[in-house]
Parts: structure tokens; sequence; C-alpha cells
């Protein structure tokens, strides 16, 4: 896994690259998502169906910064790199302090502004490339309601469903086979014993001694992430699961939308960032900030 480098895919050469992606999964149809974005933006005060409605809000709000993708056969085996695209930034976004950070750790603002993918490039080449509602390609994710939310959004272009029910019984049409890693980690340590986000869960796993656990690079933290999950995807099935995989218990079930779901402690990149903008009612403000790529150069 550290022999891994990280496909970075800009605006002009993302037709070539997704042609790629298509092709790896025939040998490689586990393909593990991770999506960067620049955090909460901010909470539902209370409302029913809590959980989804944080993600809901969270996806509707922000926009995906990364969106990475790792291959593997079903034994775990892997091509020599995983694939991140760079998407389009948002002039408007409105997380200074996440983006301050992300930049200070080599996330390229500037670059993502001029040279970034547009979401609606990004959804046509995913939908063109039959990648979504293909019964032969295995969806691995850790926490991955935020993730494929995001993916959900520029494939359908439009927010999130109202209720919960309905955000799934979507999202299982988009990735007829889903898995998540936390969901399947909690069956059997539930909750309490086990840690929150997906770095606890490498080293929960004995992952963490891995050199790229410890701080990736935020000009590739998707792609790098999405290796981690696929990881902790094989990991655990070699340790706890006798390397099968139920469907009957484990497909289509993500976590993160049911209340008993609590929330990783290091799920976004800098945790809960606050908003200048006018938010829709019921919905709790936290610390306000914009940010916009001309007001800071990148680093790195």
């Amino acid at each position: 896994m550290s022999g891994c480098s990280v496909r970075q895919v800009w605006r002009g050469d993302l037709d070539v690259a997704m042609e790629d992606v298509r092709a790896l999964t025939e040998k490689y149809p586990y393909v593990s998502l991770n999506v960067l974005w620049a955090g909460f933006v901010a909470r539902p005060i209370c409302c029913h169906e809590y959980a989804y409605a944080s993600v809901k809000d969270a996806v509707d709000l922000c926009d995906p910064l990364q969106i990475g993708l790792s291959f593997a056969d079903s034994h775990g085996r892997k091509p020599n790199y995983s694939v991140q695209f760079n998407l389009y930034f948002p002039r408007n976004c409105l997380v200074q302090e996440t983006m301050d950070t992300l930049i200070s750790q080599g996330y390229d603002a500037a670059k993502a502004a001029l040279h970034g993918i547009e979401a609606n490039d990004f959804a046509e080449a995913m939908l063109t490339s039959e990648l979504v509602t293909n019964e032969d390609i295995r969806w691995i994710t850790y926490h991955g309601s935020y993730d494929l939310g995001f993916v959900y959004r520029a494939l359908t272009t439009s927010q999130l469903p109202e209720t919960r029910d309905e955000y799934i019984r979507n999202i299982t049409e988009y990735f007829p086979y889903l898995y998540d890693v936390k969901t399947m980690l909690c069956s059997k340590f539930g909750h309490r014993d086990l840690p929150g986000g997906l770095r606890s869960a490498c080293d929960f796993l004995g992952l963490g001694s891995l050199p790229i656990v410890v701080n990736p690079d935020a000009s590739s933290r998707a792609g790098i992430n999405s290796l981690l999950v696929s990881a902790c995807f094989f990991n655990a099935l070699g340790q706890f699961f006798d390397n099968k995989i139920d469907d009957a218990k484990f497909k289509g079930q993500l976590y993160g939308v049911y209340d008993d779901d609590p929330l990783d402690d290091d799920l976004s990149p800098n945790g809960s960032i606050g908003v200048s903008a006018k938010l829709p009612p019921g919905m709790l403000r936290l610390k306000p900030g914009t940010y916009s790529p001309d007001a800071k150069k990148a680093t790195g």
C-alpha cells in the first residue's frame, strides 16, 4: 500500500482519466471512496431524523474539494495508484478557518479555482463511464453518508432528498453494492468501543504505523484516504469476518444517517466551522467566516 501513488486529475484530463478508471474496475472492481470537503457549515438545532438532517445540511451548503477513488480486487490486491479528482474551488466558500488549515497543509485553492473540475462535468463523466448503477462494482466507504451525499448531489444536480429513507433508496440505486466499513465494525464492537473516524480506525486495526496515516498532505488527502478506506475494509474483513461479506447484513447499510450513529470526531478536516451566509430556519449558526482563493495563495 505504501507503494501506491495518487494520480491527480484536473479539468483538462478528466475524460482520459475516467476512461482509465473504467478500465481499472474490470480487474479491480472494489472501489473505495473518500471526499475532502471544507467541514461543517452549520448544524440543525433540533429536528426529526437529526443525523440525516446533519448530512443533508452539510452536503447542501458545502462543496466537495477532492474526490478520491482507490481500487482493489476481491483479495485486496491493488494497482500502483489511486485517482483523485480535483474539483472547482467555489469563490464563495464559507469556511475560512478550514481553508487556511488545508492550504497550510498543501491544498492549492488557487489552482483549483483555475483548473478544478466542474461538478456537472464530473457527473457526466461518472455517468457515461458506467461506474454508477453497475452491479459488478463494490463500493466501499467509511462513515460514507457524507462522501456519497456529495457524489449524489453532483450526479443529480440537486440537493439531498428531504427524508432519510428516500436518500438511502436513491443512493442504493446509484451504488447497488455498497458497504460501509464503520457499519461492519460497529456490528462487531458497538459504538462505544469503536474509535470515531477513519484515522482512528486505522490505529484500531493496526494500520497506524503506515506513514500515510500520520499526516497526509492536503494536496492528496482524498486520494490517500480512499487508500486507507480500502485498507481498513480488507483488514477488517480478514480479521473479523473470515474474508466473507454478508450481503444480507451489510449491503447498503450506510453509517451516519441514523440518530444512534455518533458523529466521528475527525470526520471533517478541521471540525465544525462557521458560516457568513443566511441559513435556512432551524439551523444552528456557527463561527462566521468566508474564504476566497485570491485572499491567500496556496503553499507547497
